[in-house]
C-alpha cells in the first residue's frame, strides 16, 4: 500500500479507493456491516466493499461505475441527488473527493446544481461540461486547516476587540492572506464559471419574481427563507442567520419576525 491514507484507482469498469486507516482499523471493518462514513465523504457498506486486507489494514471499495467514456459517481456512496460523471482520461486522486476537514467536495457541488454534470477532458462550450483545470480551479477555493485557523483567529480578534487591546493583528493577518490567495489563482476568465456563476443569479431572479407576482399562497415563514435563500446567493460569504431575535419592548423580551445576518 501507499503511504497515503487515501488512493484512488481507475479500472476500466469502475473507480476504487484504498484506504489505509492510522487508527482503528478493526473497528472501521466491523461498522461497515452496518455502514461507515470515510473522511466525511465516502459512505461505504457491504454493497460497495471490494476487499478488506488485515495483514496490511487497508480496505478497498468501489465509488463509481461507467457509462461510455465516464465513470459515474455512486450517489448512495457520495449522498448526492444528481448524476455527476467525470471523464476517464482525467487524472483523479483524492484530492478531488475531500478536502479539509472532512468535507465532501462533490456533495458541496451536487448542493449547487440541479441537473447532471459533467467533469469532461477541455472546455467543450457544452452547458452542463465543466473542464477538469475548472474543476481543480474550484477544489483549490476550498479552505485548507491553515486558512481556518487563521479565520478562527480573525473572528475571536473580533469579538475581543472590544475588550483587549492588539489583538487586531489577526484579523490583518486573516485579510492579507486571503488577498494573497485570490492574486494566485482567478476564476472570472474561465467562461464555464462565469456560466455557472450566472445560471445562480438567474435561478434567484425568476424565484423572487414568480413570488412577487403572485405573493398570497406564501406565509411569512416562507418569504423568510426565499429571501434568506437569495441572500445566500448574492452574498455567500455569510455563514449563518437567525430567523427570529429578541428585542425589548417595554421592559419585556418579545420575539420579532426578522431577519438578522
Amino acid at each position: 500500500m501507499s503511504e497515503k491514507t487515501i488512493r484512488v484507482k481507475k479500472e476500466e469498469n469502475r473507480l476504487l479507493v484504498y484506504y489505509s486507516p492510522s487508527i482503528n482499523f478493526d473497528e472501521i471493518v466491523r461498522n461497515i456491516a452496518y455502514g461507515t462514513l470515510i473522511k466525511g465523504t465516502f459512505w461505504v457498506t457491504q454493497d460497495n466493499l471490494v476487499e478488506v486486507n488485515e495483514e496490511e489494514e487497508y480496505i478497498c471499495f468501489r465509488i463509481a461505475g461507467t457509462e461510455g467514456t465516464y465513470y459515474v459517481l455512486d450517489k448512495k456512496v457520495f449522498n448526492i441527488e444528481n448524476s455527476i460523471y467525470v471523464d476517464k482520461c482525467l487524472d483523479i486522486t483524492d484530492k478531488w473527493f475531500i478536502t479539509y476537514p472532512h468535507n465532501s467536495i462533490m456533495r458541496r457541488l451536487d448542493n449547487l446544481i440541479s441537473k447532471k454534470l459533467y467533469i469532461v477532458e477541455s472546455d467543450d462550450g457544452i452547458e452542463n461540461h465543466l473542464p477538469g483545470s475548472a474543476f481543480l480551479g474550484l477544489v483549490e477555493i476550498f479552505p485548507n486547516a491553515y486558512e481556518v485557523n487563521k479565520y478562527v483567529n480573525a473572528r475571536i480578534a473580533y469579538l475581543l476587540s472590544n475588550y483587549v487591546e492588539g489583538v487586531w493583528k489577526h484579523k490583518e493577518s486573516y485579510e492579507k492572506y486571503l488577498e494573497k490567495k485570490e492574486t494566485h489563482f482567478s476564476l472570472v476568465d474561465n467562461q464555464c464559471i462565469k456560466l455557472m456563476g450566472y445560471e445562480m443569479y438567474r435561478k434567484a431572479f425568476e424565484n423572487l419574481e414568480r413570488m412577487l407576482a403572485d405573493p398570497e399562497p406564501y406565509s411569512e415563514k416562507v418569504w423568510q427563507e426565499k429571501i434568506y435563500e437569495i441572500i445566500c446567493v448574492l452574498y455567500p460569504k455569510y455563514i449563518a442567520s437567525f430567523r427570529e431575535i429578541e428585542i425589548g419592548n417595554d421592559g419585556r423580551h418579545s420575539k420579532n419576525r426578522i431577519l438578522y445576518w
